[in-house]
């Protein structure tokens, strides 16, 4: 579980995007459930050009829900959760959902009392599993973690060769 996921650093701001999205998963599955029943039971637009077409409500309600865009988000986001959660060690896992969906106000030193984990081994592996699902998301590059200036050094250096 080390090696390439703790290889790259993400930036601080990446970092705190994707825990603000693990607090707010459980809202984020509340939300897109209301939108997919919105999306149902919604009408399609009338069309103020009339025509002999044939209306087909079916496939505007179908279409919504395969490219709008907001709920594509959303449901990719929670199965990456998902599929992070499910992918870590059980203990931890307990640990993680008490910390960002049941208690999120306690402080690591809490839990890793509650849960008798180290709090050092919490925050390693608190990193590990934002890594994944950055990972996952396709938000951890190499060039994460790196000052400006450093990035376009190594892209001058990559162009110079």
């Amino acid at each position: 579980m080390r090696g390439v996921l703790e290889s790259v650093r993400l930036h601080r701001s990446t970092f705190n995007y994707i825990e603000k999205e693990l607090y707010d998963y459980p809202q984020t599955k509340r939300h897109l459930k209301k939108l997919h029943d919105d999306i149902l039971n919604s009408t399609p637009p009338k069309h103020e050009i009339r025509s002999t077409d044939v209306s087909n409500p079916t496939f505007y309600i179908v279409s919504m829900l395969t490219t709008h865009k907001l709920k594509l988000r959303m449901e990719e986001i929670i199965f990456v959760i998902d599929v992070a959660m499910v992918d870590t060690e059980s203990r931890y896992r307990e640990a993680f959902e008490d910390k960002y969906w049941e208690r999120p106000s306690i402080s690591w030193t809490k839990l890793s009392f509650d849960h008798d984990i180290p709090e050092s081994t919490l925050y390693r592996l608190r990193s590990i599993f934002i890594n994944k699902i950055a990972e996952s998301l396709g938000m951890q590059t190499a060039y994460n973690g790196l000052s400006p200036t450093d990035k376009v050094n190594h892209i001058q250096q990559l162009q110079s060769k």
